[in-house]
């Protein structure tokens, strides 16, 4: 349903009017919390007082995940994500930590 009360004629229109409903226009200039947010992701990130996280607590995370849960878009469920590092812990803890060190 459009903001005016009418309905979408074609999929092109419901797609465009779910996009402006859960997706708005971010005006730079209309909102200040919105603007703070903002400025504080230009920053860089200093985490060094950050430990590396272990091969134990990455694991116990992917443990809890909902097996039942249908995939996301990249199509992993948890089952995969968890076999793929049981087989590749080192690939996995590189990458993970290396989000952690640069945010």
């Amino acid at each position: 349903m459009t903001p005016g009360g009418s309905y979408t004629t074609d999929l092109e229109g419901t797609i465009n009017q779910v996009m402006d409903h859960f997706i708005p226009e971010d005006d730079e200039g209309s909102d200040k919390a919105h603007k703070v947010i903002r400025e504080r992701t230009r920053e860089p990130l200093i985490t060094n007082d950050d430990e590396e996280l272990t091969k134990q607590e990455v694991l116990a995370v992917l443990e809890r995940f909902d097996p039942s849960k249908a995939p996301g878009g990249d199509g992993l469920n948890s089952d995969i994500l968890i076999e793929t590092f049981k087989c590749f812990p080192n690939l996995f803890m590189e990458i993970y930590n290396a989000c952690l060190r640069w945010g």
